[in-house]
């Protein structure tokens, strides 16, 4: 099965309801012809797989993927197992960055082709990509009489940590691991084991699962002769674990080793429970950093946050600001799909950081702060339930219908708040302080109601429900109704681009910070849709909303992305109902293929 088939066949899973081969076509950028051939194609593949899914064709309605729950966790499962068969780019960059920093053989351009099955023009568009993402760690490949990469040995290590994990992690678990693992999981578990007894704390199993890689790494580093230097000499080693490790591997484990091996371990998650909450000695740093942070959240939002979440939040605040004291940037698989799904709820958390400067000088790794946002998610929601439309009843009934119909209504529809019960002559002398009006008869009046009967059957309420839908997608065109300019580009460069970017927020705002925090906060903020990288602006500096959109005609890496699109969303300061509407519009625009060309 190839790319675009296994596109097609995740298409289908996500779906779920009929397709029509046409639009499939489109969105495949191919044939119909070759379309109904990759189905074909996905069948025999599902088939010799033991599967009793299979995508069905319909006449008059399109083709759909008839799926067997049962099998529907397994087929993810096995789609992700696949990937690298599906994706030989992923493929030969776990082979290339195991030869470039796990062989003592030197590779030139040619021998490293050759060593991936590959060819030295592909291997070009490989490397690109794989620079973009050694940059993230302050790494540089370098290309003279052989390939080497350079940078501090810690970052090389974590940078193969984070990337081997992040680019397939099913594929890592099942092939790449046993490479670091060999025969030592059960002393890497013991060696774990004392590092909780040390610290006084269990692991999650993610954590234990990423350590035991990490020990695998740094073996097989030391064995090649690269040691971290020059680490903080002021962390007392432990002689045990030193000297379990130096029996069991046979090769010697210096204090910066140790030392650093120590801040890994302290840096990783630890496992929740309701004892280690209670347990756990929040430090004045740490209450203080929250303390201002909460303030400003309950000033800018008017609500207060649930005393439960406090304590959990001063511990991800804690353990955030330990791994920037140590320089460690820890993997988070969903902070990209968190960054999209809850757009609002990040933008806002990341602006209180921002905008307060206390909070902003802690320039915390761009993970933490999605961290941050996942904890909050149920404080903002809140915000929005708390939000209600508000409505007047305009009646021309006996007062205890129109009270009953008033109760009925916010009792069925608890978003809906009846501000006041009037008269059609009163509604026309009121300002439009009421986001629309209900009403039990005609009315000739230019302003937006619903009529319904004064018998508010369950078909009155569906009517309502329908109604403020189509209120709410007007309110948000409104909101997203400035045109926006598309600029294509052949081809550039990321400090080009960021010049670029930085150049047309300028122009739209009166920001204060200069290109390197700009670039700073774009690390911070963006996310990946497919082929396009969004970069959301939500600033009190920001004079109006605006969406820049560059069209790259070439191939163009960000963190190992191939990017063809880049929108510059910029938010202007707004409350938080009309900004989840602002980004649930935008999302609904990039979702029906709109303002992607």
């Amino acid at each position: 099965m190839n790319l675009r088939q296994n596109t097609l066949l995740q298409i289908m899973l996500k779906e779920g309801s009929f397709q029509t081969i046409d639009s499939l076509a489109v969105l495949l950028n191919c044939s119909e012809k070759t379309l109904r051939n990759d189905i074909k194609d996905i069948n025999t593949f599902l088939k010799d797989n033991n599967f009793e899914t299979s995508i069905q064709t319909k006449q008059g309605s399109g083709v759909h993927l008839s799926l067997y729950k049962s099998e529907e966790a397994y087929l993810h499962f096995f789609l992700d197992t696949k990937i690298l068969e599906i994706r030989p780019e992923l493929e030969r960059f776990y082979r290339g960055m195991i030869a470039l920093l796990f062989s003592s053989q030197p590779f030139t351009m040619d021998s490293l082709a050759e060593e991936l099955y590959s060819n030295r023009a592909q291997l070009k568009t490989d490397i690109l990509r794989w620079e973009s993402m050694l940059q993230t760690f302050h790494l540089t490949l370098e290309k003279k009489s052989h390939l080497m990469i350079t940078g501090k040995e810690e970052n090389i290590r974590l940078f193969v940590l984070y990337y081997f994990y992040q680019v397939a992690p099913t594929a890592m678990v099942q092939t790449i691991e046993p490479y670091f693992l060999e025969d030592h999981e059960e002393i890497f578990l013991i060696i774990l084991h004392l590092y909780e007894q040390k610290l006084g704390q269990q692991f999650t199993n993610n954590a234990i699962h990423h350590f035991c890689i990490y020990l695998g790494i740094m073996i097989k580093r030391i064995r090649l002769h690269h040691s971290i230097q020059q680490t903080d000499k002021t962390i007392m080693i432990d002689n045990d674990i030193k000297k379990l490790m130096e029996d069991t591997f046979h090769i010697p484990f210096h204090q910066d080793e140790l030392a650093f091996l120590d801040k890994v371990m302290e840096s990783g998650a630890k496992q929740w429970n309701n004892a280690f909450i209670q347990n756990y000695t929040i430090t004045n740093q740490t209450k203080h950093i929250a303390d201002i942070f909460l303030k400003e959240l309950q000033n800018t939002y008017h609500q207060p946050i649930d005393k439960t979440l406090y304590k959990p939040f001063c511990i991800l605040l804690e353990t955030a600001l330990r791994r920037k004291e140590y320089d460690m940037r820890v993997l988070n698989y969903n902070s990209n799909q968190v960054k999209f799904d809850y757009l609002p709820v990040f933008l806002s958390v990341v602006k209180i950081f921002f905008d307060h400067k206390e909070l902003h000088d802690l320039h915390l790794f761009e993970t933490e702060y999605t961290r941050l946002a996942m904890l909050l998610i149920p404080y903002f929601k809140e915000l929005n339930i708390a939000n209600k439309l508000h409505v007047g009843l305009v009646v021309n009934c006996s007062i205890e219908q129109a009270y009953y119909g008033k109760y009925t209504i916010e009792k069925a529809l608890p978003n809906i708040e009846i501000d006041q019960i009037l008269t059609e002559l009163d509604m026309e002398k009121m300002s439009n302080d009421e986001d629309f009006y209900i009403s039990f008869n005609y009315l000739k009046t230019e302003k937006p109601y619903i009529q319904i009967s004064g018998m508010l059957h369950s078909k009155d309420i569906e009517k309502i429900k329908s109604s403020i839908s189509d209120f709410q997608n007007k309110n948000r065109k409104s909101l997203f109704s400035k045109k926006y300019e598309i600029k294509k580009i052949s081809s550039i460069t990321y400090d080009q681009l960021t010049q670029c970017l930085y150049d047309e927020m300028k122009k739209h705002s009166c920001f204060d910070m200069n290109l390197t925090q700009f670039c700073d906060q774009i690390h911070i903020i963006k996310l990946f849709q497919d082929d396009i990288a969004i970069i959301p602006f939500f600033h009190k500096d920001i004079k109006e909303d605006f969406l820049s959109i560059y069209d790259i005609e070439k191939d163009f890496y960000m963190e190992g992305v191939c990017i063809h699109h880049i929108h510059m969303l910029c938010i202007k300061e707004r409350p938080y109902h009309e900004l989840y509407d602002y980004v649930l519009y935008y999302k609904h625009h990039l979702k029906k293929d709109i303002i992607k060309p």
